[in-house]
């Protein structure tokens, strides 16, 4: 089977290729905007689902939790948190992150939202808090899942560059 492609103008091919660069730039800001947001989705489905190996809140927090009528859940005491986790460009490096990026004060500690998130990733042993990693698996998993779509996602790029490529 042979393809062949009609160019009908030297000028036409030569918008194509100055443009190219343009359009992958669109396409790419695109789709990792799209991957962020499922890592988004990834790291709140884990806070609802309490599915990830968290080692288990202290007697005396989940009683003092259960005192306050707060949620007993891992990190949803008041879902302050949870609600400010969110994805933002970082237009420095041209790449989308997800986190906690609010310096606004979480409420019932004080800590900047930024700070709480580092202290329930990696745990804090001067105060006794164990880590109870979030990102670091839902980025795995996101991976996993980035890799067992290639495909598609290829297929998505070529259908999003011939779309943009205007004649």
């Amino acid at each position: 089977m042979q393809i062949t492609l009609t160019v009908r103008g030297l000028k036409q091919a030569r918008e194509v290729v100055e443009n190219s660069p343009k359009i992958l730039v669109k396409v790419k800001d695109r789709l990792s905007k799209r991957l962020a947001e499922e890592g988004l989705k990834i790291i709140r489905r884990h806070i609802i689902n309490q599915d990830l190996p968290w080692a288990p809140l202290s007697k005396e927090y989940l009683a003092t939790k259960v005192n306050q009528r707060l949620s007993e859940n891992t990190y949803e005491a008041t879902g302050e948190f949870a609600k400010n986790i969110q994805i933002r460009k970082d237009s420095s490096r041209d790449v989308w992150r997800i986190g906690a990026f609010s310096d606004v004060p979480h409420k019932a500690s004080g800590l900047s939202m930024h700070r709480l998130g580092m202290i329930l990733e990696y745990g804090c042993e001067e105060v006794g808090i164990p880590a109870r990693p979030l990102f670091r698996p839902s980025a795995v998993e996101l991976q996993r899942k980035i890799r067992g779509e290639q495909g598609q996602i290829k297929n998505e790029i070529l259908k999003e560059v011939m779309q943009s490529i205007q004649y």
